[in-house]
């Protein structure tokens, strides 16, 4: 979603969709990359094989997240700055987190709301799996009346 809302944004601002800036390339490598991984997960049906196969891929396929981070900071010519943490090619990295208190304060919230949202899809998803365990017991105790 980042890179298309990225290039709509970029066409009227830089005139062009995409310009192959090394943040941008390896972004979209690390989305190829783990959209594989998915197509990885609907591909293999012998559960205990699937399981194998996307945990090694998850882990080999993490690199990208690696070279992400740290192509950012080696090349002098990408069009983003470096947010958080040093630069090795340039002064003028901010890197401290100098939010305003407005910014800070919404994305405080964000956060909390994020955190509220994934407890309560766990909590959800907690209740449906214990739901279905004691109907898959009904119907064992079913089956065996019969």
């Amino acid at each position: 979603m980042t890179i298309a809302t990225g290039a709509i944004w970029a066409r009227p601002t830089w005139g062009t969709f995409w310009t192959w800036d090394p943040r941008l390339t390896t972004i979209a490598i690390m989305w190829l990359t783990y959209a594989a991984y998915l197509f990885l997960r609907s591909a293999v049906e012998d559960p205990g094989q699937r399981k194998r196969f996307a945990s090694i891929y998850g882990i080999l396929a993490f690199s990208s997240v690696i070279l992400t981070v740290v192509i950012i900071r080696l090349r002098p010519d990408v069009i983003h700055p470096v947010v958080a943490g040093p630069s090795v090619t340039s002064d003028s990295a901010v890197g401290d987190f100098n939010l305003t208190p407005r910014i800070a304060q919404t994305v405080l919230f964000n956060m909390v709301a994020y955190v509220l949202l994934a407890v309560a899809l766990l909590w959800e998803r907690m209740r449906l799996e214990a739901r279905l365990e004691r109907l898959q017991a009904r119907k064992s105790e079913l089956l065996s009346q019969l």
